[in-house]
Protein backbone atom coordinates (compact mmCIF):
# COMPACT_ATOMS: atom_id res chain seq x y z
CA UNK A 1 0.00 0.00 0.00
CA UNK A 2 1.23 3.46 -0.89
CA UNK A 3 2.29 5.69 2.00
CA UNK A 4 2.64 9.44 1.34
CA UNK A 5 5.56 9.49 3.80
CA UNK A 6 7.60 7.64 1.17
CA UNK A 7 7.64 10.87 -0.85
CA UNK A 8 9.14 12.90 2.00
CA UNK A 9 12.95 12.96 2.14
CA UNK A 10 14.62 11.50 5.23
CA UNK A 11 17.85 12.20 7.07
CA UNK A 12 20.54 9.82 5.85
CA UNK A 13 23.81 8.70 7.39
CA UNK A 14 26.89 9.07 5.23
CA UNK A 15 29.83 6.91 6.22
CA UNK A 16 33.02 8.74 5.35
CA UNK A 17 35.53 6.88 3.20
CA UNK A 18 39.29 7.03 3.00
CA UNK A 19 40.13 9.08 -0.11
CA UNK A 20 42.55 6.73 -1.86
CA UNK A 21 41.28 3.28 -0.92
CA UNK A 22 37.59 4.10 -0.62
CA UNK A 23 37.49 1.94 2.50
CA UNK A 24 34.88 2.92 5.13
CA UNK A 25 36.14 4.85 8.16
CA UNK A 26 33.40 3.92 10.62
CA UNK A 27 32.66 7.65 11.04
CA UNK A 28 29.18 8.88 10.11
CA UNK A 29 27.69 12.26 9.25
CA UNK A 30 23.94 12.90 9.21
CA UNK A 31 22.81 14.74 6.10
CA UNK A 32 19.67 15.85 4.32
CA UNK A 33 19.37 16.12 0.58
CA UNK A 34 18.51 18.69 -2.03
CA UNK A 35 14.80 18.12 -1.41
CA UNK A 36 15.07 19.17 2.24
CA UNK A 37 13.76 22.36 3.82
CA UNK A 38 17.30 23.21 4.95
CA UNK A 39 18.70 23.11 1.43
CA UNK A 40 15.68 24.95 0.01
CA UNK A 41 16.09 27.79 2.54
CA UNK A 42 19.81 28.08 1.77
CA UNK A 43 19.08 28.07 -1.97
CA UNK A 44 16.53 30.90 -1.53
CA UNK A 45 19.12 33.00 0.33
CA UNK A 46 21.61 32.36 -2.46
CA UNK A 47 19.14 33.26 -5.21
CA UNK A 48 18.07 36.46 -3.41
CA UNK A 49 21.71 37.51 -3.18
CA UNK A 50 22.25 36.82 -6.89
CA UNK A 51 19.18 38.92 -7.73
CA UNK A 52 20.48 41.77 -5.54
CA UNK A 53 23.81 41.70 -7.36
CA UNK A 54 22.13 41.66 -10.77
CA UNK A 55 19.92 44.60 -9.74
CA UNK A 56 23.07 46.55 -8.89
CA UNK A 57 24.43 45.65 -12.34
CA UNK A 58 27.52 44.14 -10.75
CA UNK A 59 29.24 40.85 -11.33
CA UNK A 60 29.17 38.37 -8.50
CA UNK A 61 32.48 38.08 -6.73
CA UNK A 62 33.80 34.52 -7.05
CA UNK A 63 34.68 34.42 -3.36
CA UNK A 64 31.14 35.41 -2.39
CA UNK A 65 29.71 32.87 -4.82
CA UNK A 66 31.87 30.14 -3.28
CA UNK A 67 30.76 31.17 0.21
CA UNK A 68 27.08 31.01 -0.78
CA UNK A 69 27.58 27.55 -2.28
CA UNK A 70 29.44 26.36 0.82
CA UNK A 71 26.62 27.60 3.06
CA UNK A 72 24.07 25.75 0.92
CA UNK A 73 26.03 22.51 1.18
CA UNK A 74 26.69 23.05 4.90
CA UNK A 75 22.93 23.41 5.45
CA UNK A 76 22.64 19.75 4.43
CA UNK A 77 24.81 18.56 7.32
CA UNK A 78 22.49 18.16 10.32
CA UNK A 79 24.65 16.19 12.74
CA UNK A 80 27.36 13.59 13.23
CA UNK A 81 28.24 10.75 15.53
CA UNK A 82 30.42 10.79 18.64
CA UNK A 83 33.41 9.44 16.70
CA UNK A 84 33.29 12.54 14.51
CA UNK A 85 33.25 14.74 17.63
CA UNK A 86 36.48 13.09 18.76
CA UNK A 87 38.08 13.61 15.34
CA UNK A 88 37.23 17.31 15.20
CA UNK A 89 37.99 18.44 18.75
CA UNK A 90 41.35 19.74 17.55
CA UNK A 91 39.87 21.99 14.84
CA UNK A 92 36.95 23.26 16.93
CA UNK A 93 37.64 26.61 18.64
CA UNK A 94 35.24 25.52 21.41
CA UNK A 95 37.22 22.30 21.80
CA UNK A 96 34.28 19.89 21.76
CA UNK A 97 33.97 18.82 18.14
CA UNK A 98 30.22 18.63 18.71
CA UNK A 99 27.98 19.39 15.73
CA UNK A 100 27.33 23.07 15.06
CA UNK A 101 26.42 24.64 11.74
CA UNK A 102 29.15 27.27 12.08
CA UNK A 103 31.74 24.51 12.57
CA UNK A 104 30.57 22.82 9.37
CA UNK A 105 30.89 26.12 7.48
CA UNK A 106 34.39 26.70 8.84
CA UNK A 107 35.47 23.19 7.86
CA UNK A 108 34.06 23.65 4.36
CA UNK A 109 35.96 26.93 3.95
CA UNK A 110 39.22 25.22 4.82
CA UNK A 111 40.85 23.65 1.73
CA UNK A 112 42.33 20.92 3.93
CA UNK A 113 38.80 19.52 4.30
CA UNK A 114 38.02 19.47 0.58
CA UNK A 115 37.73 15.66 0.56
CA UNK A 116 35.13 15.81 3.33
CA UNK A 117 33.23 18.47 1.41
CA UNK A 118 33.46 16.45 -1.82
CA UNK A 119 32.12 13.27 -0.22
CA UNK A 120 29.19 15.14 1.29
CA UNK A 121 28.45 16.98 -1.95
CA UNK A 122 28.44 13.74 -3.95
CA UNK A 123 26.20 11.98 -1.40
CA UNK A 124 23.74 14.88 -1.18
CA UNK A 125 23.51 14.98 -4.97
CA UNK A 126 22.07 11.46 -5.10
CA UNK A 127 18.39 11.74 -4.18
CA UNK A 128 18.09 7.96 -3.75
CA UNK A 129 19.86 8.22 -0.37
CA UNK A 130 16.98 10.16 1.15
CA UNK A 131 13.84 8.28 0.18
CA UNK A 132 12.35 4.98 1.27
CA UNK A 133 13.10 2.38 -1.36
Amino acid sequence: MFDIKNLVPNVAKLELKYPISGEPTGVFIKVVGQDSKQFYDAKVIMMKRFVEIQAQKKEIDVVEQEQLLLHALASCVVGWDEEFNVCFKSVDAQGTGAYRHDLVVEMFKNPEFSELRNQIDKFVGDRAHFFVK
